[in-house]
């Protein structure tokens, strides 16, 4: 089972329970829905609605906004890269405003939405520090099936750590559990 794989927590062995997937074979052989080509930079003053890209930007504003649903927020952050300003839209994780404030530089693989009322917008990008190392910017992610329980980042990070991810270690079955094996390095298929 999933949930006896080490790092893989319950919440999230659940989480994949409620998409059909038991078990480590189920996850690793769902194919994803698409994938998106992040490898392009971009400004936002050229971003194409629509063309996925990466932008460099600078936090101006994150605000906790109530949705129309009980107990659903929006984290909303006014964000520029010196061409433009967008706006970038976060829903149920409240925890980001500690580390979306004034003057914090982020790099987003995201996929634009020119709105008549709102201008540029991005619906839950993902992001990271613009000052670290690329580890979705720049590349072309998976895109898996969701619940409201996982997130894209969750997902791609289970799976990369069921693959031997950066560890470098293959997991090996022991009766109905799993560990990590000490296999020669390279023997695995590594995610990026």
């Amino acid at each position: 089972l999933l949930e006896s794989v080490p790092g893989v927590s319950r919440a999230v062995a659940n989480a994949f329970v409620l998409l059909g997937m038991k078990t480590v074979e189920s996850v690793l052989f769902t194919p994803p829905r698409r994938y998106e080509d992040y490898t392009k930079r971009s400004t936002l003053k050229d971003a194409t609605e629509g063309g996925a890209a990466t932008f460099e930007v600078d936090v101006v504003s994150a605000t906790r906004r109530p949705t129309g649903r009980r107990g659903c927020t929006v984290i909303q952050a006014r964000v520029t890269d010196g061409t433009a300003t967008a706006r970038c839209d976060f829903f149920n994780q409240p925890w980001l405003l500690k580390d979306w404030k004034a003057g914090r530089r982020w790099r987003l693989a995201a996929v634009p939405v020119k709105d008549a009322l709102y201008g540029l917008q991005f619906r839950s990008p993902a992001w990271e520090p613009a000052d670290g190392p690329e580890v979705v910017s720049g590349k072309i992610l998976p895109v898996y099936r969701l619940t409201d329980s996982i997130t894209q980042k969750t997902y791609r990070r289970t799976v990369e750590l069921l693959l031997g991810g950066r560890r470098g270690s293959c997991l090996r079955r022991r009766g109905d559990a799993w560990d990590r094996g000490g296999a020669p390095k390279g023997s695995c298929a590594h995610a990026s």
